[in-house]
């Protein structure tokens, strides 16, 4: 029913775990995916329906990409060796969208973007917030690019998400900023073209068969 109704990528956990795969910011429970996740992955899969790795545990990132036959995305995460936070992806995960296919989409949620944000978010707040900047997330996008490969990055703000942004990526005004940062440190516009949407568009575009079966006599209003 969601493919048949446009559905084209759907997040295995939030901040709980759920009945079938361990969430990053929960107690353990399943050891990753669950015999019900495995065959929840593999009928997104035939649905042409992105499976969403953001949230979840790194032992759910590794079963799910044990599993899936289609490329993944992370919708809103960032480098877990830049900032220590669990809803981070850590590189041996991000070395495996190599093979995947799939794409990480770094995101502007300040306390996966500076340790020492995420210091401050854990504490009792009595003291200014440190403050996150484009150069933040630029870093993460170049970490990002160094171990999975240019044509495994994206940008995911998280806009709807969070109320704090890096300074000057409070809205999608702030775009053209962090391309020209990026472009000051040697990207090439194709590059950045890849980044900024040509990534996801290519992943969408490889599940389109699959999701095009499963949406066939849907009205095209609905799809």
């Amino acid at each position: 029913m969601l493919a048949r109704l446009g559905v084209r990528y759907l997040t295995l956990t939030h901040i709980h775990n759920t009945n079938w795969a361990d969430s990053g910011t929960d107690e353990p429970a399943h050891g990753g995916l669950t015999d019900r996740g495995v065959e929840y992955v593999r009928e997104l899969n035939r649905l042409g329906i992105l499976v969403d790795l953001s949230h979840v545990s790194t032992t759910t990132m590794h079963a799910a990409l044990d599993v899936t036959d289609a490329p993944v995305i992370f919708s809103h995460s960032s480098c877990r060796a830049l900032t220590d936070h669990p809803r981070n992806v850590p590189d041996d995960v991000l070395a495996r969208l190599r093979d995947n296919g799939g794409v990480l989409m770094v995101t502007f949620v300040p306390q996966f973007l500076s340790d020492d944000y995420y210091e401050w978010f854990r504490g009792p707040k009595d003291t200014p917030a440190p403050e996150v900047t484009i150069s933040d997330v630029a870093d993460h996008v170049e970490h990002a690019r160094d171990v999975a490969g240019i044509r495994h990055i994206g940008l995911g703000s998280d806009f709807d998400g969070t109320d704090e942004f890096p300074r000057g990526l409070e809205g999608v005004d702030g775009f053209p900023a962090l391309l020209a940062e990026l472009a000051n440190r040697g990207w090439s516009a194709s590059d950045l073209a890849a980044l900024a949407g040509a990534n996801v568009l290519r992943v969408l575009r490889e599940t389109d068969v699959a999701f095009e079966g499963a949406s066939a006599g849907v009205p095209a209003l609905l799809r």
